[in-house]
């Protein structure tokens, strides 16, 4: 008896799983049937858009809501479902006004418009999003519409359109560490580590598979792969490092490193290397043979001061001795034309200055102009033939030197004595 009433317990609890599961089902199916009882009025939505977007720009979608049959709509709402990361920038009319309600700017997942007062059929609005960097491959949008009457809620068929982006790039895996890496044999090997980013530069560690074994025992070249798998239209990802065993008498590569900027010729000869015809031409320099080192020159040797030499011109200098000799008065030591006007008598005429001064010139002149006696200078000597030459351009500009202080003597005399005459008379 108890597992009778056990049993059709049982059975009523399964029938009322299958029948809420049904009534669940139910608005989902009839929002595929335009004019059926779930969309009695015939209601559609059409959405336009560009065929292909552009990653960081914006995307305008156009929304068109009509109806195929008559009647009256209370009360409207649409949620249209945007690709991840595409955010609301705008909502603008086009036909009639804009929603009432509509989803503030920067969101989105799914955005929600909603008419308290439902406009006039045909009805046409108008939404901006911005397409995230990075963007790639095709995306979906999905719409459905959602009205009342004088019922319940009823469903118009939902509508989904596909844009186009650029080709999908493959992610980005990034190797910490020294690739290749060099360990001793009987050493540890432990990974640096890693990462990887998709193309709208996000963090995609955790889908790296990471395969690859390293035998530190054994010496040799073992290989760690890292690959990120396909997925959808982003195409897979790979990358190798290199790890190299070696046994401690193993030098491995010991080439120094080159330095920043160095031109690494490449192997071979270069004019194989280069093109066909400068490899074959004998004016190529690369074909010459080469040429030994030109020997350096040698060190200029230091020169010691030579003081350069000098013309003689001691037959231009003036005689120190006067033509007389030693004995000869010196010139200095004649009376000056101040002196014999001061000795000259009080009362007489001016014109005894110049004439005394005349007659002390006069008094070298002539000493110089005398013949030298017969037996020689006062030295006993007769001078040398330069010097002879000397004291006679001396004579001679002694001699023209007295002739003028003597012209302009009498000149002055002549102008004195011959203006007072004219005054007497």
């Amino acid at each position: 008896m108890e597992r009778t009433m056990y049993r059709k317990g049982f059975h009523w609890a399964g029938l009322a799983l299958v029948l809420a599961a049904a009534a669940l089902a139910a608005p989902q199916a009839a929002a595929q049937i335009v004019g059926g009882r779930g969309n009695p009025m015939g209601v559609w939505l059409e959405r336009v858009h560009a065929p292909r977007y552009a990653p960081g720009a914006l995307f305008q979608i156009a929304v068109t809501i009509n109806a195929e049959g008559g009647g009256v709509i209370n009360a409207m709402g649409l949620r249209e479902t945007v690709p991840p990361g595409w955010t609301l920038a705008a909502v603008e009319a086009a036909i009639g006004d804009p929603p009432d309600i509509s989803s503030p700017v920067g969101a989105s997942g799914t955005l929600e418009f909603a008419w308290i007062t439902p406009p006039a059929l045909p009805h046409t609005f108008a939404y901006t999003l911005a397409v995230p960097e990075g963007e790639s491959g095709p995306k979906r949008i999905h719409g459905a519409l959602e009205y009342r009457t004088t019922g319940g809620a009823l469903f118009a068929s939902p509508v989904i359109t596909e844009t186009e982006g650029p080709s999908a790039l493959a992610p980005v895996i990034t190797l910490r560490g020294d690739n290749p890496a060099t360990l001793p044999v009987g050493g540890v090997w432990e990974d640096p580590g890693y990462m990887a980013v998709d193309a709208g530069n996000q963090d995609i560690t955790a889908k790296v598979v990471v395969s690859g074994a390293v035998d530190t025992a054994t010496p040799g070249s073992y290989e760690v792969v890292y690959e990120v798998p396909a997925e959808g239209e982003t195409p897979a990802a790979r990358k190798v490092r290199t790890v190299n065993v070696r046994a401690a008498d193993d030098p491995g590569d010991t080439a120094a490193p080159a330095a920043p900027g160095t031109v690494i010729a490449p192997p071979g000869d270069p004019r194989e290397t280069s093109n066909a015809i400068a490899a074959t031409t004998a004016a190529n320099p690369l074909n010459a043979a080469p040429q030994p080192p030109a020997p350096a020159a040698p060190a200029p040797a230091a020169r010691a001061f030579q003081r350069p030499e000098l013309p003689d011109v001691s037959g231009l200098r003036p005689d120190p001795v006067p033509p007389g000799g030693e004995t000869a008065a010196p010139a200095a030591t004649q009376p000056a034309p101040d002196a014999a006007a001061q000795t000259a008598a009080p009362g007489a005429p001016a014109a005894s200055v110049p004439a005394a001064a005349a007659t002390a010139a006069e008094t070298p002149a002539a000493e110089a102009a005398a013949p030298a006696p017969s037996g020689g200078t006062a030295a006993g000597t007769a001078p040398p033939p330069a010097q002879t030459a000397v004291n006679a351009r001396v004579a001679a500009l002694v001699a023209g030197g007295t002739l003028g202080m003597l012209a302009a003597a009498l000149l002055a005399a002549r102008q004195v004595y011959g203006g007072g005459r004219r005054k007497r008379k």
